[in-house]
């Protein structure tokens, strides 16, 4: 079977690079044919590993913005005949990628694969002619696959499927819990709210200054506000923010528990490769993917959103028992192991063959 990715570029270290090196990694080695198009990614090199059998395709729209999409469809309708792909599969959270089976005309199956909340996205479309215009395209797809249940309400289709992320890694051991620190990680955004997290470890370093928080995210335009915001509260000892790294496993299995403060998330990748390692997680109960995977006082503690008292208070809690902090930490290893490649390539790949039917 042959399968063509659309992406926007795969050279992120985002929830859905990390994914799709994995599956497509999986699809190989199980002789798939797999081809991936991205969007001016040129000569830049993807941060995660893909398997070098991938045939890589990329369209280069040009200078300005007027025939963008004039060239983006152009390369589409272009790639699409020379592969002749039995299955073509989506990852474009944006309009464009949404609107797709409108312009280009075949035959060939559609899926969407969508990683956010449709209420995450440009704000331009934060309103309900915007939505109404999204769920019009999404109408458009064979099958259009969301990653949480609370996903797949907001679409109003019946074309909908949840397929939800795959751990990329299930480490031998797990954290010893040993350490005085907690991580968070996701870039240093207004969505991941890590302003809200700098309060909430304010609260935390007045009762357990020995205690350190550790940060790993790219910078965006909030660094700033992040960076000020621990300096004014003179929290440079105990926050310490730092670019992404290749051997993040390593700094789960370091900490002893995981936090996560997102305005929104999609089902965030984060959490569960923290849960592989042991580590209990507390997070904001924010759209929509934190309540798929925190059990509360199971594998971790779900607060509501802005409450940052009750969240500092969990963060303490843990703090002062580290035999719950280790129970809770299994737990979360053992829910999240159903997440595994295996477990979630079967179902992928039962998609595809029933659409492959379907086409008979």
């Amino acid at each position: 079977m042959r399968l063509l990715y659309i992406t926007n570029t795969i050279c992120g270290r985002g929830g859905l690079e990390r994914v799709l090196s994995v599956k497509t990694d999986y699809l190989v080695k199980h002789n798939y044919e797999v081809f991936i198009i991205t969007l001016n990614q040129k000569e830049k090199t993807p941060d995660y590993s893909f398997n070098t059998d991938i045939t890589y395709l990329d369209i280069d729209t040009g200078e300005g913005r007027f025939f963008y999409v004039f060239r983006y469809l152009k390369g589409i309708k272009k790639y699409i005949r020379n592969v002749n792909p039995s299955i073509i599969i989506v990852c474009d959270d944006g309009l464009k990628g949404l609107w797709l089976p409108y312009f280009v005309n075949t035959k060939i199956s559609f899926i969407y694969e969508r990683h956010t909340s449709i209420f995450n996205t440009n704000k331009l479309l934060h309103n309900v002619m915007g939505r109404f215009i999204m769920r019009l395209g999404a109408k458009k797809y064979d099958k259009f696959v969301v990653l949480t249940k609370a996903g797949s309400a907001e679409w109003f289709s019946n074309n909908v499927q949840i397929i939800p992320n795959l751990l990329p890694f299930y480490p031998q051991n797990i954290s010893t819990q040993s350490k005085s620190a907690a991580i968070a990680i996701g870039a240093i955004s207004y969505v991941k709210a890590h302003d809200m997290l700098v309060d909430i470890w304010k609260i935390v370093n007045k009762n357990y200054p020995n205690w350190n928080l550790c940060i790993y995210g790219a910078k965006t335009d909030f660094y700033t506000n992040v960076k000020n915001k621990i300096k004014e509260n003179y929290l440079e000892n105990v926050i310490f923010l730092n670019e992404p790294v290749n051997d993040v496993m390593l700094k789960y299995l370091d900490s002893s528990m995981f936090l996560m403060t997102s305005r929104k998330e999609g089902l965030p990748m984060v959490m569960m490769e923290a849960m592989s390692c042991g580590l209990p997680c507390i997070s904001f109960d924010c759209p929509t993917g934190p309540a798929e995977l925190i059990q509360n006082d199971y594998n971790g503690y779900l607060i509501p959103f802005g409450d940052l008292q009750t969240f500092a208070d969990k963060v303490m809690y843990l703090i002062e028992n580290e035999e719950k902090r280790q129970l809770l930490g299994r737990n979360a290893r053992n829910f999240i192991s159903k997440y595994s490649v295996e477990n979630i390539m079967r179902i992928w790949i039962d998609l595809f063959d029933s659409l492959i039917q379907n086409k008979k």
